[in-house]
């Protein structure tokens, strides 16, 4: 018998088997389809949290920097104020 010439069964045998890796090769895209999208709204997450981050970040850094400047404005009057007195002390004695 010429190879080519396989008996239908063997040739129905033949497709059902190439039907069934062909729908298991389907689900395998199906499930790496749904793996990937689910990845991408893990990335978009991430991101989001990466964005709210660095938005908190720059309000702390605006907050520092308030901080220093009100810092240096009381040591000037601080130091302002000790000029004072130490002139006060050496007029009164």
């Amino acid at each position: 018998m010429n190879p080519d010439e396989q008996p239908a069964a063997s040739q129905g045998d033949f497709f059902n088997t190439l039907n069934d890796k062909v729908d298991a090769h389907g689900a395998l895209v199906d499930r790496f389809h749904a793996d990937l999208q689910n990845f991408s709204k893990q990335i978009a997450g991430c991101d989001k949290l990466v964005r709210m981050a660095h938005i908190s970040l720059n309000q702390i850094d605006a907050r520092i920097a308030e901080a220093v400047r009100i810092e240096a404005q009381a040591a000037v009057r601080l130091e302002a104020t000790g000029r004072e007195a130490a002139r006060a002390a050496t007029e009164a004695a």
